[in-house]
């Protein structure tokens, strides 16, 4: 049964105003959360069993997944405080089953071929196989190794698979994965899958902007209500609860939850949510 971890305890820091009222993986992505349409998604790949770590407004998180019907094969590892990002992968590492698992952020999405991601790993018997990408970055690599991460390299994708010995080699204490990982790399195995398919952080607007426009083909959709003389240009995307009444141009813009537009508007290059703006 192939298993996932979903990193989920960020605060979701660059998209605020936003995340000041709920968390980045509760954002909406076409009208569910974000950690729920990744469980969706990697259900739809051939993964049984999710672990998943939260801290800041972690009830959130919870209630969404129970909402969904998504619990019943899902792990929590509630945080607090919070652990890091090396201390909260040690934790998740500890409870799964398997000796592989995919580890994968929240806020990524992609179009990966996951099944030659362990076919890789495997095959070579990593500690640890990155998804990279041809992106500027800080991974540095040497033949079908991973060789040190600092400067001029190419981009780690927030997507991986470890195998969970590596626990015995993680210290006990919270720590970051990444500088723990730069400081061990010649003892552990880390290998990489280089991939040219899409993929985009939403942690930040313009990446919440870029992954709407992926998954609608570069299509707008306007769901909600809208009366009034109201032009859009660009690409939207208008959520099924939103009402947008009055006289106004929104361009390039995304607007979710139970947000109301009225009045005289000029909207450009923003992602709204109830009655929260950031720009990008």
């Amino acid at each position: 049964m192939r298993e996932a971890i979903i990193l989920a305890a960020g605060f979701g820091m660059r998209l605020r105003p936003i995340t000041d009222v709920i968390p980045k993986a509760v954002f909406p992505v076409l009208e569910r959360p974000l950690v729920v349409w990744q469980i969706e998604r990697l259900k739809e790949r051939g993964f049984k069993r999710f672990y998943i770590n939260t801290h800041y407004l972690a009830e959130k998180v919870v209630k969404a997944v129970k909402d969904y019907g998504e619990g019943d094969n899902v792990i929590f590892q509630q945080e607090n405080p919070i652990l890091l990002t090396g201390g909260g992968l040690k934790g998740l590492l500890e409870k799964v089953k398997n000796g592989h698992v995919l580890v994968h952020n929240v806020d990524i999405i992609e179009d990966f071929n996951l099944e030659e991601l362990f076919r890789v790993h495997e095959l070579e018997d990593n500690d640890i196989t990155w998804e990279l990408a041809e992106d500027k970055g800080t991974v540095k690599v040497n033949k079908n190794r991973v060789v040190d991460i600092g400067d001029d390299g190419v981009a780690f994708t927030g997507v991986g698979v470890y195998k969970k010995e590596i626990i015995s080699l993680m210290p006990a204490r919270r720590f970051h994965l990444i500088p723990w990982i730069k400081e061990h790399i010649e003892r552990l195995k880390v290998g990489y899958v280089l991939t040219d398919k899409f993929w985009v952080d939403m942690g930040t607007p313009s990446g919440v902007f870029l992954a709407y426009k992926h998954l609608l083909k570069n299509k707008s959709l306007i769901l909600g209500n809208v009366t009034g003389k109201v032009r859009f240009r660009g690409f939207v995307y208008i959520g099924k609860n939103v009402k947008i009444y009055g006289t106004g141009v929104i361009e390039d813009t995304i607007v979710l939850g139970r947000a109301v537009i009225n009045g005289t508007f000029n909207i450009r290059r923003s992602i709204i949510y109830e009655d929260r703006r950031v720009a990008f």
